[in-house]
């Protein structure tokens, strides 16, 4: 995991568990790149935004990006 990543989760307070099971999902996909993007983890496809995982105080998201 990318430092910034691994942060990422060691800051997070709510919907931890939710969050790291989307993301073990997603990173099966090996082609999917990981970051953090507006401080949320962001996915990435050739350089492309491609999903979002937002963390909230009573919900937490999957969002699909329009950009590739």
């Amino acid at each position: 995991m990318p430092s910034e990543t691994y942060q990422y989760f060691i800051d997070l307070r709510d919907w931890k568990r939710e969050i790291l099971a989307l993301r073990q999902i997603i990173i099966e996909n090996k082609s999917l790149n990981e970051s953090i993007k507006w401080k949320q983890l962001c996915c990435t496809y050739k350089s492309k935004n491609l999903l979002i995982i937002g963390a909230f105080k009573n919900y937490c998201t999957l969002s699909f990006l329009k950009d590739i």
